[in-house]
């Protein structure tokens, strides 16, 4: 717990965000854990840090992606979530980034030792590879040098998982692999299409993977993710709330619209277009 305060008014959502995102309220809460109205007792410890710490905003994200997909689809997975491929920069960040996706490895990890795609393609012409997105090329890589080579074959990248160590190998680009997704901020899912008074979060923010897929956490008490082979949002607090996106194939993702059913809201919509 980084803090607690009590108000005398129930926050709307758009005070909730604003909070969040460490923004000023228009009001002040009447207890507060610095006004010392409120004791800890037990076995609980205070802890004093800056306001700037808890505030801070992480400038990237990585998240796996456990279903193996060709590097175009896992290209355009990435991107309909608003990011890219993983592409390191150095060594620091290349174990890192391995270290991070290993709780993965059994899924993943194939008979050939292949693990996950990296943001970059060869160049036929040149014979050298360079970042998928902008052209530029690598400033750093890590190739296990006899499958360093740009093919025909083998014009894109893929990190080998040699024992405990990550290298950079060439590979055909119709492999299918786990796909690593790097974000340069947190990306906001709204959802749109249910009555006012819903209970359901309108908000949702990734907080990483489960099940093999990206997790989403909305502002108050609902999370959204994949769940027994579809996408799911449950609550935190009412245990009756759920709702099921209608998957017209095992690669649908909870972007655009798609057809939901309800069970447990406020609304009387039993099924809707979200």
């Amino acid at each position: 717990m980084a803090d607690l305060q009590l108000y005398d008014r129930e926050m709307t959502e758009q005070d909730m965000e604003s909070y969040m995102n460490c923004s000023k309220l228009s009001y002040h809460p009447l207890l507060t854990m610095e006004n010392e109205l409120l004791q800890v007792e037990g076995s609980a410890r205070l802890i004093n840090i800056s306001a700037e710490e808890v505030c801070e905003q992480p400038t990237s994200m990585v998240v796996m992606h456990q279903n193996k997909l060709k590097f175009k689809d896992a290209e355009m997975w990435c991107s309909k979530f608003g990011g890219s491929l993983v592409l390191p920069e150095n060594n620091v960040t290349d174990t890192a980034l391995f270290l991070d996706f290993l709780p993965s490895v059994q899924s993943c990890v194939q008979s050939s030792g292949h693990f996950y795609w990296l943001g970059a393609v060869g160049n036929l012409t040149t014979g050298k590879w360079q970042n998928y997105v902008d052209g530029e090329p690598l400033i750093w890589d890590n190739f296990y040098l006899p499958m360093k080579n740009v093919t025909e074959r083998s014009k894109c990248l893929s990190v080998y998982k040699y024992f405990d160590y990550p290298i950079w190998v060439s590979t055909s680009c119709d492999m299918e692999m786990c796909v690593g997704c790097s974000f340069d901020n947190n990306p906001k899912l709204a959802l749109r299409g249910l009555c006012p008074g819903s209970l359901f979060d309108k908000s949702y923010f990734i907080i990483g993977y489960s099940n093999g897929s990206i997790e989403y956490r909305g502002m108050s008490h609902t999370y959204l993710k994949m769940s027994c082979g579809t996408w799911v949002i449950k609550s935190r607090i009412f245990i009756n709330l759920l709702a099921k996106m209608v998957m017209r194939t095992e690669q649908d993702i909870p972007l655009g619209r798609h057809l939901w059913t309800l069970q447990g809201d406020t609304c009387e919509q039993k099924e809707v277009s979200l």
